[in-house]
């Protein structure tokens, strides 16, 4: 039996309607693609279905959507974080009565908190749930890297059971993979660099490209196979910004999505203007 939240999981994709409300019919859809297409875990709420801009109500129902749509046949990591420790924990105890199986939880951003700050924060999430916490370091959008050792220091903590790995440091995987419990689950959060992830013990990824190419995406990056030919990953080249929020994200979801549903709230950060960078 797989070991939940290894092979790849997808970051949802959140769609919404051209009133601003969420399309709960695409989102059932989405996730049915997705499960139909062997992908093995599904991620919704995280910064890929652009959670900073969901109510707590709206991230609720997603959760929701996915969990009855799902029916039990994959795990659901949904995402819970931000740099509030109590808001954070409402929020993850909400997620746990909608039915998801774990949490990915983003280091806080902005303030920059110490290891010790990052320690306590994440032990308090954990503390307040019996779900089992991934943690997820992206410094180059929260500002702050989780080092090797607090992650080690976390990985003590008996429901915290991965890193979702966006650092883009290989030499940091490497480290983590060297120093955890063998338990302890490392992902790729970064599509261009699933290869090298797992090829220092990384198993998965939580991937925004199978959002528009799932079964491929399954099929070249899935737990034990190191990059397969690497035909899916060619498509989507870290030049076309694969794996970032904004423009090149919204043309996974376009890709993904039915044709009357938004790929999202276009907020202004997010829209490009003439001659614009995807990346």
């Amino acid at each position: 039996m797989r070991t939940r939240f290894t092979g790849v999981g997808t970051a949802l994709v959140t769609p919404f309607r051209n009133d601003g409300s969420i399309d709960e019919i695409a989102v059932r859809r989405l996730a049915r693609r997705q499960i139909d297409a062997g992908i093995h875990f599904l991620s919704p709420c995280g910064t890929t279905g652009e959670a900073p801009t969901l109510s707590h109500a709206e991230k609720i129902r997603v959760v929701e959507l996915v969990v009855e749509e799902n029916a039990g046949r994959v795990p659901v990591l949904a995402g819970a974080g931000g740099y509030d420790t109590r808001e954070t924990i409402a929020l993850v105890r909400d997620m746990e009565k909608a039915g998801a199986d774990g949490i990915l939880s983003v280091t806080p951003y902005y303030n920059k908190p110490t290891p010790e700050g990052l320690y306590q924060h994440y032990k308090a999430i954990a503390e307040s749930t019996a779900l089992p916490i991934i943690l997820y370091n992206v410094p180059g959008r929260t500002g702050v890297n989780v080092d090797v050792a607090t992650i080690v220091r976390l990985s003590g903590v008996p429901n915290i059971a991965g890193v979702k790995e966006a650092s883009g440091n290989v030499v940091q995987m490497c480290e983590i993979y060297a120093a955890v419990p063998a338990e302890f689950i490392l992902l790729s959060g970064d599509d261009p660099l699933t290869v090298a992830a797992m090829a220092v013990g990384g198993r998965g990824v939580i991937s925004v490209a199978s959002n528009a190419a799932p079964a491929e995406i399954q099929s070249d990056s899935g737990e034990g196979r190191h990059g397969g030919d690497g035909a899916a990953r060619r498509g989507l080249s870290p030049a076309d910004g694969s794996s970032e929020p904004g423009g090149a994200r919204q043309d996974h979801a376009r890709a993904a999505e039915p044709q009357d549903a938004r790929s999202g709230r276009e907020s202004m950060t997010l829209r490009r203007g003439p001659g614009s960078s995807r990346s």
